[in-house]
């Protein structure tokens, strides 16, 4: 598969994380295989996403920068997590050689109040700005799987690591 950008895609995948039990380090997970030519399959795993036994979904999108040497990638991952009242986390990760860069989908009018989800199978604090609802996931999920990287049309809010692992905000 090749990207609209000429580079040729190593893999697009999408897993959805099914949870034994939330709330603690310890919880069992597997991913389970949802079929990435399906739009419908992934629409219905983000739908059932309830922050309990279905609270992430990720999707991961790798393009070749070396035809012969797949290792030499740039990778993106879109996650949707949560799904307790409808509301998710959209996050957007991507890997470049000087750091990792990530953008979390945000819906301003929703305010700064902390509230928490379960994603993962652990609780995430957030901002209630950055508890999407599942509309704008589904908007942003569809974006990335036909163009990579993400809906132009939607606001994000982003952070930086640098190839140490420190945190720096970036405005």
């Amino acid at each position: 598969m090749t990207d609209p950008a000429g580079q040729r895609a190593v893999g697009i995948t999408a897993v959805a994380r099914v949870e034994d039990g939330p709330g603690t380090w310890g919880h069992r997970s597997h991913g389970e295989p949802v079929e990435v030519g399906s739009w419908a399959a992934i629409e219905r795993a983000i739908q059932r996403l309830d922050g309990a036994s279905y609270n992430e979904l990720t999707i991961s999108r790798c393009l070749a920068r070396d035809a012969e040497d797949s290792s030499q990638s740039d990778c993106e991952n879109l996650s949707v997590g949560g799904g307790e009242d409808g509301r998710v986390s959209v996050i957007h990760v991507a890997t470049r050689p000087n750091g990792i860069v990530f953008h979390m989908a945000v819906q301003r009018d929703r305010g700064e109040k902390i509230e928490t989800r379960t994603i993962g199978g652990q609780g995430s604090d957030l901002p209630s700005k950055r508890w999407v609802s599942k509309d704008v996931a589904l908007r942003a999920v569809r974006s990335f799987m036909e163009h990579g990287g993400m809906a132009p049309d939607m606001d994000w809010e982003f952070d930086f690591l640098d190839p140490g692992g420190a945190p720096l905000l970036l405005k």
